[in-house]
C-alpha cells in the first residue's frame, strides 16, 4: 500500500472499518477456496509457489536473492527441481562503490565482494551525510562526525520529493533533517504512485498483477485496485520433463500423459524430473547368457560377450562333462565310459545321463598280454606281449602294473644306474633318463628340456608349459584326478595334448580330442584344467604343446602331485 493510501485511511477513520472488515471477509472466502488449491510446485526451486486462495489458482513469484550488497551480483542457481539457492558472485575487483563512511575516499570492490575504501586520519574534514550537523571531521573510531544543529533550523535532506525540510531530534536526542512527503496520488488504484527523490518528478507505473502463472490472464480492477484473475486456455508446461500434452484448466497447468523414453541397445530408457529422459544399462535386454558365456551391457548400449573361466559344463548333454574355455564347452570326459573295454558304452538319455554297458567280443589286451578277447565282459585269453626293445645293455621284462621295464645292465660313468650308451646324459646322473622333448638329450642336461632341440641352440627355448599340477580333488570325484598347467605365451599353438608317459619312453594320450589354446590368438599366456578319469598315483603325467601345423613344440612336465 503506497504512503497517500496510507495516509487517507489515518484521515477517515471509517474507512479503517469498512477496510478491515473487506480482510476479514476475503480471507473467510480464501479460506474456504484453499481446500480447492492445487499442488503449486512448478519444479523450480528458484520461484515462491504459492494458491491464490481467492481464485484457486497458483502462483509462482521470483526468489527474492538481493544481499543489499553493491559488490555482488545476485541470481539464484537450479541444483535440481527439489533444490536451489541464491548465489552472491563478485563483481570485478576495482568496481567503484559506496561504504557509507564518509571518512573513506576512493571506495571500491575488492576480491571478496567487499566495498572498501582508503581511511582519512582523525581531524579529516569529512561529510556524514546529515544537513543538521556542521564542521564534520573524522573520529579517532574512523567515524564522520558533526556539530548538530539546533532544533527547527531549516535544512535540505537532500530529497526532492519532500517540502518543508527542518532539523528535527528523535526522542534518542539524534537530530535530522525531515520534511513532508509531496502527494503524487493521482487517483488511479491501478498505478502505484511514487517520486524520483533525485528529481522530485512524480510517476504511476501500473500494478504489477503477474503472478507468474501461464494460465491466468492477470489485470487491475480500477474499481478496487485489486488483482483479477481470469483462466486462460490452451498448452502449457507444469515444470516437470516427465509429462507432455500439459495444458491449462481452472486458472492451472495440469500435467498431460507420461513422457515415454525410449531404449538404445540394453540401456533403458527412464524419465527423472530433475534430468529428463537417462538411460541405464539393463542386462535383461541382452541375448539370454549361456553354459560358457555371458554378455554384460557396457556404458554404450552395446551387449558385450563375456567367456567363463575354467568351470565345468556339459555341452547339453548330461552324458559328457569338460571345461569351459574361449566361450565354448570343450568335452573332455564321456561319463558312460566304465574303462571296462569289454562293454559298449551308451549314453541312453542325454537330458539325464543315463547310460547303458553291454558286453561286447572286441579284442582286448593288457600292459603285458597281446590277442586277447572280450567274452561275457571280461577280456579273456591272450599271448605275452614281446618287450625286446632291442637294445643289448637293458634287461627286458614285463610289469604288469608298468607294461615292458628295460633294465640296465652294463656299467655307466655318471654312476646313475644307466649304462653309457643307453644313457641320454652320460657325463650327469640322471637315473629318471627324463627327456621331456625327446630330442635325445636328457632333461638334465639338455639346454632346453621342454624343447625339441637336437643342435642344442639356446635360440630355439620358445613356449614353454609350466605350473603342472595333478590333484585328486577334481570336481568330477569318482577317483577322478584334476590336471592343472599354465603357459609362458601361445605363438602359432593350436592346442595340448594330456600324456602319460610309459616306461618305454612312449607316451599315451590321454584326451580323446586335443585341448584347444585360448590366447593362440594374442599370443599371450594362459592357464587350463584337464578331468583324469580313474587317475593313479603311479602314472607320470605330461602336456604336450602343438603347433597350428600339428608339430610337436614340446612335452613337459612330469606333474608334481599335490
Amino acid at each position: 500500500m503506497t504512503a497517500p493510501r496510507q495516509s487517507l485511511l489515518r484521515s477517515c477513520p471509517w474507512l479503517t472499518l469498512v477496510a478491515t472488515i473487506l480482510a476479514s471477509a476475503l480471507m473467510t472466502i480464501g479460506s474456504a477456496a484453499a481446500a480447492d488449491c492445487p499442488s503449486c510446485n512448478d519444479l523450480n526451486p528458484c520461484t515462491v509457489d504459492s494458491c491464490d486462495t481467492a481464485t484457486g489458482t497458483c502462483r509462482h513469484d521470483p526468489k527474492n536473492c538481493d544481499d543489499a550488497n553493491p559488490c555482488t551480483t545476485d541470481s539464484c542457481f537450479i541444483q535440481d527441481p527439489l533444490s536451489g539457492f541464491c548465489v552472491h558472485a563478485p563483481v570485478s575487483a576495482g568496481t567503484p562503490c559506496d561504504d557509507r563512511n564518509g571518512c573513506t575516499l576512493n571506495d571500491a570492490c575488492d576480491a571478496a565482494g567487499q566495498c572498501r575504501g582508503t581511511g582519512q586520519p582523525a581531524g579529516a574534514s569529512c561529510d556524514d551525510r546529515n544537513a543538521c550537523t556542521v564542521d564534520d571531521i573524522c573520529g579517532a573510531t574512523g567515524q564522520c562526525v558533526g556539530r548538530a544543529l539546533a532544533p527547527g533550523t531549516v535544512c535540505d535532506d537532500g530529497n526532492a520529493c519532500s517540502e518543508g525540510d527542518t532539523c528535527m531530534a528523535s526522542p534518542a536526542g539524534v537530530i535530522s533533517c525531515l520534511g513532508s512527503p509531496r502527494n503524487c496520488a493521482d487517483g488511479d488504484l491501478c498505478t502505484q504512485d511514487s517520486c524520483d527523490p533525485s528529481t522530485g518528478q512524480c510517476s504511476h507505473p501500473p500494478v504489477s498483477c503477474e503472478d507468474g502463472n501461464a494460465c491466468t490472464i492477470d489485470a487491475c480492477d480500477p474499481v478496487t485496485g485489486s488483482c483479477t484473475r481470469t483462466s486462460a486456455t490452451g498448452p502449457c508446461s507444469d515444470g516437470n520433463p516427465c509429462t507432455i500434452d500439459d495444458s491449462c484448466s481452472g486458472g492451472n497447468c495440469l500435467p498431460g500423459g507420461p513422457r515415454v523414453c525410449g531404449n538404445a541397445g540394453c540401456l533403458r530408457g527412464s524419465c527423472r524430473p530433475d534430468r529428463g529422459c537417462v538411460l541405464s544399462p539393463d542386462p535383461s535386454l541382452c541375448p539370454p547368457s549361456g553354459e560358457c558365456y555371458s554378455y554384460v551391457c557396457a556404458s554404450n548400449g552395446a551387449c558385450n560377450f563375456g567367456p567363463s573361466g575354467n568351470q565345468l559344463c556339459h555341452g547339453g548333454n548330461l552324458c559328457q562333462v569338460g571345461m569351459c574355455g574361449g566361450g565354448h564347452c570343450n568335452i573332455q570326459i564321456n561319463l558312460c565310459n566304465d574303462q571296462n573295454p569289454c562293454t559298449d558304452d551308451v549314453c541312453a538319455d542325454p537330458a539325464t545321463g543315463a547310460c547303458t554297458h553291454s558286453n561286447n567280443t572286441a579284442p582286448c589286451n593288457s600292459l603285458c598280454t597281446e590277442q586277447a578277447t572280450c567274452s561275457d565282459g571280461v577280456c579273456q585269453g591272450g599271448v605275452p606281449r614281446n618287450c625286446d626293445d632291442g637294445i643289448a645293455c637293458t634287461t627286458d621284462s614285463c610289469n604288469a602294473s608298468l607294461g615292458c621295464v628295460h633294465t640296465p645292465t652294463s656299467p655307466d660313468t655318471d654312476g646313475d644306474g644307466l649304462p653309457d650308451p643307453c644313457d641320454n646324459c652320460p657325463g650327469v646322473p640322471n637315473a629318471n633318463q627324463m627327456d621331456t622333448d625327446q630330442d635325445g638329450f636328457g632333461d638334465a642336461c639338455d639346454i632346453c628340456p621342454t624343447i625339441p632341440n637336437p643342435a642344442q641352440n639356446p635360440d630355439a627355448c620358445t613356449e614353454a608349459v609350466t605350473d603342472i599340477v595333478i590333484s585328486r580333488n577334481s570336481p568330477l570325484g569318482k577317483g577322478s584326478g584334476y590336471l592343472t598347467w599354465n603357459t609362458s605365451f601361445e605363438n602359432y599353438v593350436s592346442g595340448f595334448n594330456v600324456v602319460e608317459l610309459n616306461h618305454d619312453g612312449t607316451y599315451t594320450r590321454l584326451n580323446p580330442a586335443l585341448v584347444p589354446c585360448s590366447e593362440c590368438i594374442t599370443g599371450g599366456g594362459a592357464s587350463y584344467a584337464y578331468i583324469i578319469p580313474k587317475h593313479k598315483s603311479g602314472r607320470d603325467l605330461f602336456v604336450q604343446m602343438l603347433r597350428g601345423n600339428g608339430d610337436l613344440i614340446g612335452t613337459f612336465g612330469p606333474a608334481t602331485k599335490q
